[in-house]
């Protein structure tokens, strides 16, 4: 199965935006690992590169607040001491 194919088959299951494809063989069993971001998850999916079917999906909530904090936190590299 085609990395296009799987990425359409975890879309069409939980939508979002891909925003990482890996092909793995995790003992001997090809599988594409497929990240999704949504508005307020992030998505990991297997799916099963010969059947399409989807193997693994782990979910992790995103938190707003902690994004923002921590994009002024990269963006002050000043040492103020």
């Amino acid at each position: 199965m085609s990395q296009s194919k799987a990425t359409s088959i975890a879309l069409a299951k939980f939508g979002g935006k891909v925003v990482e494809v890996e092909l793995d063989n995790d003992d001997g069993k090809k599988h594409y690992e497929i990240e999704i971001i949504t508005d307020k998850e992030e998505i990991d999916v297997d799916v099963d590169a010969y059947t399409g079917a989807i193997t693994s999906v782990e979910r992790e909530t995103l938190d707003q607040d902690d994004d923002r904090d921590d994009d002024d936190d990269d963006d002050d590299e000043r040492d103020d001491d």
